[in-house]
């Protein structure tokens, strides 16, 4: 279970982040979306990487994001954003 709080702007990237994993990405495609969303919902890139990671592995920061979300699997993802 998801152990980390988040903000209005920070569960409405990750929503929107899980929404757009529904797609197939390569690594740079992934990447790119990311800050895309995180342009998209008026959220620092830096902000939105924190909140990820604090999402995904309870941290701050972590590995390469959009090729650590492909090893963990979009669905895992998509499963604990859906916990928030």
């Amino acid at each position: 279970s998801v152990r980390a709080k988040f903000d209005e702007k920070e569960v409405k990237a990750l929503k929107l982040l899980a929404k757009k994993l529904e797609k197939k990405y390569n690594e740079a495609e992934l990447s790119e979306e990311i800050y895309k969303i995180a342009n998209d919902t008026g959220i620092a890139p830096k902000d939105f990487f924190k909140a990820c990671y604090k999402l995904l592995i309870n941290k701050e920061r972590g590995p390469r994001l959009a090729s650590f979300i492909l090893t963990i699997g979009k669905n895992k993802v998509i499963k604990l954003v859906s916990q928030i």
